[in-house]
């Protein structure tokens, strides 16, 4: 007998039990099944109330196996094709099914044809085309059907398989979903009926590979709005893998128990992958709904997979002789179809279209067993991954008043799942390697939980087993701030996992859950372990949330991973100053940030799933420049649950299996994005899916991929920001002060709410919908629409900013290069001839606000201010545009607006209120909205800024948009986001994607060139309107300084205590700063050594934008300078030496030689204290180009270096320094004039034979412009007057003056007005904490202004 036979006739005999289980309770509600029959616990009659089957005796099947079995008929007979293929001829079938109805109807039955099927025929019998009829079929009666097929036909032919399942759909459901339906259940039976008996028990992996093997065959059908049925069955099987989600309730409710296949096919498929087993049929026949099918699907699958000994032999009699069916002679003429075994390649391999494995059990794995368990050994062949965790239950609660499950609750409450290295677990599963968990386990109802997740997913538990103790549990309050309640497993032994780590192989990866810190004996038997570690294991340290964890890992085999989110929290654990909060705003300074303080690889995942790598320069290719950012795909998130343990997982798997660091990142990357679009904490796709969406990321550049954060921020600012302001629209700024207190999630709408009462948390209004209709239409080829598709629809709610609101896209999608073809694209998005003036203003400024921030690399935050300057300025510029009228002038009102943000910073909102307003005209929407961006650039927030009243969701959209294309960072909870798309679907990200692909290619004399400023309509960058802008280069030293403050003077012989500011990097990076802050190029020729304190170098000069040309130093660290300051704001400086004074020989000499004479190069003098940098300095400045000119910053104890030019040279010194030079070089006499400081700058002229500035604080400073002053006389010494403030920290005020001095050279602008910019500069700098404290542009400018018509 053909070994086979046992599976063909499972196959049939499944199918028609299920049948006949069912057919008692179709179309029956839950409720009503329970009422009739209690619970369907085997064959049973039809109860007289049965809608299609009263009064039917047990074992009778239905249309499902009689149609079936009809297919069969025609299939052995060999009518159904002329080719005598396993196919079925369109009309010969049409014809049959006509024919049994209507012997149904002569036997009285009341079970005809389904809705598709009945609705093609009957245009059959009225003389259609059968081959014309099947088009809008899209419920399960294909997929009923076609068990026959599938015992018929094997995969191994794709082609000939479709085509065979197409030939049973095409006159009935001849559609996408009929298709898809019925080639799942056939593939299902066919590679059932083929796998080898060793692994018939593994029903979840012929699912899966059933599920992608329909997935890749090419699309049928006609389209229909149905839900596509592949995703349907893959996303059933997803929940139930989770098991918060998989009981038949929630099954029930999530998949859908009715006819359309949608439905029916992945209810039967998740049944099955809950229970592969008899008892899969039972509970289809009690769930109500399509109940008969749904248990024939189930029922014939199983038979297929396991033999008709899987069944009840008595119930099968039954139901073969009370139904009349000979199914053994069906078997037995599908089976001669089929063919004998072994061609065609009739094996389960062979029958895969793709070589990938199973997501959901790979091939290679190894079973679970005792042995295993306990000593999971590693093998040559494949690598591993095992997971250092503690496994706990979560629950989330809404409130305090949600109790915590208690005993045997954790295993029946609704909304219990596993924590988050689970998921971790399941993903790497999913990517086909083998897992092995070493958490500890405990004894109870939530130990059990955890041990049949593990063995349900095929993961390995060799975790010690702690008597006596239940495992933990977590249950967070989601909806308040606070922990909630955690409880820890307890009684780890120390030694617990030492065994496991000694055995582990090169080829595994070790994941460790650094949130094990919080449990102590957890953390002491894991750094009990890693002691015994072998070499060359590689390991990731996941310090989400962070946790440090174990701190006893070798650095040179560690990857720390962690999500952006997390990168403030762990900073502050080391330091106190805003050094962590800075760095955690851009995710490559993130990178760099964690391998500075752990000096080992880090890798940050941001909220869009792109990551960043930063690694030590030695595990780095020296020659090209190493890879740091990693793309992802672009998706719709609607749950970020999960989705970060997703990608950590897809990681460890994909290093596990010896992919290379690139692309295990691109693989992780692409499992977290898809991840997100699937609901439930431990939801993941498939492999094949991860792999698909690998294969589409398009390569970018960098900037194109920061181009594209931008612009999605920009989108996802508006949204975020109309969502907000919803349910507080209508309520005083108190009222909205008072309801987001503490809140920072999206609300409901109360049910009194003036427009939208009720309106659930996440519901977007007329503001998105203007940015979104206007993104569609600027994407269409038709362009804009007319003012009545738009403006008529949201009526007067928007005012004139649905202008504003509608410029926002064209922002995205245009740069700013072309003023005139700018302004057209923004008149174009107003769409009426009747736009005023100041609309118009007002939306080219927002557009332009946005422009010109997607194409920015870096921003420093007091420099916002500046920014909205330049737009407004790019905006007075452009001709106007639209009718005049009497309102106010929109530029004007944006100006005066920051000036009340500068003037009223504490209580800007109440100020802005009186002074601008803050209705939805765009006079005032748009003024307020620039003064949001200013007040709280260090930290917008839409939850901050709607507290401002009136309009205030326009205003902080607005606001929203520029902040988001300035900063391109996800500062709005991720979790906000999700909620957004998941209620009102925007699919903010893919119409982001299309904007920037719309987007102008910029040209290197833009922003996205290094040279990093636009050519725009100001006078930032050249006073001529000639000559170009120079830059400003720093040949000297930066090092990382630490700040100590004391309440006393630094001398005297007592203990000294004082208050530790924190690392800054400091030396020559403040002047760079302070020329950054006047809109300056910056170049660093800093040399940077290896170490903490050089990556915090590198991150600043990253963060400030400052381009770094420097030397590298190998096998040595930057050097420190602590700065003491005591209370009359005089400082004293200890320094140590590091690779900043070890500068390669000709390391400057030729970068000199390519400047230019509008450059300006700055020396900071106290290099010259270092040999090698000396020797490199005077072999620049000999290779200077003539016109090059130069400021120094002396050093008293070195002077003026060899080279130095005697023209365009200024040496700027403080007036101290002066008299220490004096003292060193000079007579008494020249000693004597330097008592002042004028006299101090004629003399050091003298001495030096070059212009002196010498800076004298409140007396502001003097400069004696000739090489050779007469000394006894008073002529040839300018003073320049500073601003009188009062001082509370000098430390970088010099740096300040100094920088802003040669940034102010460098665009041209003249000495004498350049010098008091400097002196204002530097007075400045002084009234603020911190060494890089230059002032903004507009604050020099300001006081300069005002110090000049003083003078005046």
């Amino acid at each position: 007998m053909d070994p086979r036979f046992s599976r063909a006739y499972g196959a049939l005999a499944g199918l028609a039990l299920g049948d006949a289980l069912g057919m008692p309770t179709q179309a029956m509600s839950p409720e009503q099944i329970r009422a009739v029959y209690g619970r369907i616990t085997g064959l049973v009659d039809g109860d007289a109330s049965q809608p299609f089957a009263p009064g039917m005796p047990a074992g009778s099947v239905t249309d499902d196996t009689e149609q079936a079995l009809l297919v069969a008929s025609l299939l052995v007979r060999g009518r159904g094709s002329s080719s005598g293929r396993v196919a079925l001829d369109a009309g010969e079938f049409a014809h049959a099914l006509l024919a049994w109805e209507d012997s149904m109807i002569e036997r009285g039955s009341l079970d005809l044809l389904g809705p598709s099927t009945k609705a093609a025929l009957e245009r059959v019998r009225a003389g259609e085309d059968p081959l014309t009829v099947g088009g809008e079929g899209t419920t399960n009666g294909a997929a009923m059907r076609v068990t026959p097929i599938g015992i018929a036909m094997s995969t191994a032919d794709p082609e000939a398989f479709a085509d065979a399942v197409w030939s049973s759909c095409q006159v009935t459901h001849a559609t996408r979903q009929g298709f898809q339906s019925a080639a799942l259940v056939a593939a299902a039976v066919s590679m059932g009926i083929d796998t080898p008996r060793s692994a018939a028990s593994d029903m979840t992996a012929l699912l899966w590979k059933a599920v992608s093997y329909v997935d890749s065959l090419p699309e049928r059908g006609a389209w229909t709005p149905d839900p596509d049925v592949v995703a349907a069955t893959r996303r059933a099987m997803q929940l139930v893998a989770n098991p918060a989600s998989s009981s038949l309730e929630c099954l029930v409710e999530q998949v859908g128990t009715s006819v359309a296949s949608a439905q029916a096919i992945p209810m039967a498929f998740a049944l099955l992958a809950r229970d592969p087993s008899p008892q899969a049929l039972l509970d289809a026949a009690n769930i109500g709904g399509d109940t008969d099918t749904i248990g024939a699907i189930a029922g014939a699958i199983l038979g297929g997979l396991l033999g008709v000994e899987a069944f009840d032999a008595t119930m099968l009699a039954q139901v073969e002789s009370v139904s009349g069916l000979h199914l053994t002679e069906a078997a037995t003429a599908m089976l001669s179809l089929r063919g004998p075994i072994g061609t065609g390649e009739d094996t389960q391999e062979s029958s895969k279209p793709t070589t990938s494995n199973t997501p959901e059990a790979p091939t290679g794995t190894r079973p679970v067993d005792t042995a295993t368990a306990s000593s999971p050994t590693a093998t040559a062949s494949a690598g591993r991954v095992i997971v250092m965790s503690e496994l706990m239950l979560r629950y989330d609660r809404a409130s305090e008043e949600d109790p915590i499950p208690a005993g045997n609750e954790w295993t029946t409450r609704k909304g219990v799942y596993l924590s988050r290295p689970f998921t971790v677990m399941r993903a790497a599963r999913v990517m086909g390697v083998e897992v092995i968990s070493l958490s500890p386990i405990g004894q109870g109802p939530r130990a059990s939980v955890i041990t049949d997740a593990l063995a349900r997913e095929g993961i390995v538990d060799a975790g010690p087993r702690i008597a006596r103790y239940d495992s933990g549990f977590i249950s967070p309050i989601t909806r308040k701030f606070g922990p909630g309640e955690t409880e820890t497993i307890t009684g780890m032994p120390q030694d617990a996992w030492d065994e496991v780590i000694r055995t582990l192989g090169p080829s595994d990866v070790l994941y460790i859950d650094a949130g094990i810190e919080t449990n102590p004996p957890v953390l002491a038997a894991a750094e009990h372990a890693l002691a015994h570690l072998p070499q060359h294991v590689r390991v990731i340290q996941d310090m989400s949330g962070a946790f440090i964890g174990p701190r006893n890992v070798r650095n040179d085999s560690v990857l720390t991973v962690l999500d952006q989110g997390s990168v403030q929290r762990l900073g502050e654990r080391f330091m106190s100053d805003r050094t962590a909060y800075d760095a955690s705003r851009v995710p490559d300074h993130a990178a760099s940030f964690i391998l500075s303080l752990f000096n080992r690889s880090a890798l940050i995942s941001t909220t869009t799933y792109e990551s960043f790598l930063a690694r030590p320069r030695d595990a780095t290719d020296k020659v090209s420049k190493p890879r740091t950012r990693f793309p992802a795909p672009t998706v719709v998130s609607t749950d970020h649950n999960g989705s970060y343990s997703v990608w950590t997982g897809a990681l460890a798997a994909t290093l596990a299996q010896r992919n290379t660091i690139e692309r295990s990142i691109v693989l992780a990357n692409c499992a977290g994005a898809l991840a997100s679009t699937i609901p439930g904490p431990s939801s993941c796709p498939t492999r094949e899916q991860i792999e698909a969406a690998a294969r589409t990321l398009t390569e970018r550049d960098d900037v194109e991929l920061e181009r594209r954060t931008h612009a999605y921020e920009a989108l996802a600012w508006v949204a975020v920001a109309d969502a907000v302001a919803l349910p507080v629209r209508g309520m005083s700024s108190t009222q909205i002060e008072r309801h987001y207190k503490t809140r920072r999630r999206l609300m409901d709408a109360d049910a009194s709410h003036p427009t939208m009462p009720g309106a659930p948390a996440g519901t977007l209004t007329e503001i998105t919908r203007e940015v979104l209709s206007s993104s569609l239409a600027l994407l269409s080829d038709d362009g804009f629409p007319p003012e009545g598709d738009a403006g008529t629809r949201t009526g007067d709610e928007l005012a004139g900013s649905r202008y504003v609101l509608r410029a926002i896209p064209v922002g995205i999608a245009t740069v700013t290069t072309d003023p005139e073809a700018f302004a057209e694209a923004v008149w174009q998005a107003c769409g009426n001839e009747n736009v005023t003036e100041q609309e118009f203003q007002a939306a080219a400024l927002v557009a332009a606000a946005v422009s010109l921030g997607i194409d920015r690399k870096h921003y420093w935050l007091p420099g916002i201010a500046s920014y909205l300057e330049e737009a407004i300025n790019y905006v007075a510029a452009l001709p106007p545009r639209g009718s005049s009228n009497s309102d106010p002038d929109v530029l004007q009102a944006a100006r005066k607006a920051l000036d009340v943000v500068r003037s009223f910073r504490d209580n800007m909102h109440e100020h802005l209120r009186g002074s601008i307003g803050t209705s939805a005209h765009p006079t005032q929407a748009v003024p307020a909205a620039f003064a949001l961006i200013a007040r709280y650039a260090d930290g917008f927030s839409p939850f901050k800024s709607v507290s401002l009243g009136g309009d205030a969701g326009i205003i902080s959209a607005i606001a929203g948009s520029i902040f988001g294309a300035t900063y391109g960072d996800t500062r709005f909870s991720a979790h906000n986001l999700a909620v957004i798309e998941k209620v009102s679907h925007p699919a903010l990200a893919p119409l982001a994607e299309r904007l920037v692909e719309r987007r102008e290619c910029v040209s290197k004399k833009t922003r996205d060139d290094d040279s990093t400023e636009p050519h725009i309509p100001s006078d930032h960058g050249t006073t001529n309107g000639k000559d170009p802008a120079g830059r400003v280069v720093l040949m000297g030293q930066i090092l990382v300084d630490r700040v100590f403050t004391m309440t006393t003077e630094f001398y005297g012989t007592y203990t000294k205590w004082v208050t530790d500011k924190g690392p800054h990097v400091g030396g020559g990076l403040n002047a760079l700063v302070a020329a950054r802050r006047m809109g300056a190029e910056a170049i660093s020729l800093s040399p940077i050594g290896e170490g903490p304190n050089a990556s915090l170098i590198e991150q600043a000069l990253a963060r400030e934008g400052i381009v770094d040309a420097g030397p590298r130093v190998e096998g040595v660290d930057n050097g420190f300078c602590v700065a003491l300051i005591d209370r009359r704001a005089e400082r004293t400086f200890i320094s140590t030496k590091g690779a900043e004074t070890m500068a390669p020989a000709n390391a400057w000499a030729d970068f000199a030689r390519t400047m230019t004479p509008h450059d300006v190069l700055y020396v900071d003098g106290y290099l010259m204290d270092h040999p090698a940098n000396r020797e490199a300095a005077e072999a620049a400045l000999r290779a200077l180009p003539e016109g090059v000119r130069v400021i120094l910053d002396v050093s008293p104890v070195i002077g003026i270096p060899d080279g130095l030019p005697t023209d365009g040279v200024i040496v700027s010194m403080n007036h101290r320094e002066a008299q220490e030079i004096a003292h060193q070089r000079g007579e008494a006499s020249v000693r004597d004039h330097c008592r002042e400081p004028r006299e101090a700058a004629r003399a050091m002229a003298s001495l030096l034979h070059r212009p002196v500035l010498v800076r004298a604080g409140a007396q502001g400073a003097y400069v004696c412009m000739s090489a050779q002053p007469a000394v006894n006389t008073t002529d040839g010494v300018t003073a320049i007057p500073t601003p009188r403030v009062e001082a509370i920290d000098t430390n970088g005020a010099g740096d300040a003056h100094s920088g802003v001095l040669a940034a102010s050279l460098a665009q041209g602008i003249p000495m004498e007005r350049a010098l008091l910019l400097a002196n204002c500069a530097g007075a400045l700098a002084s009234t603020v904490v911190g060494p890089a404290s230059s002032p903004t542009r507009d604050q020099i400018e300001a006081a300069a202004d005002a110090l000049a018509a003083q003078e005046g």
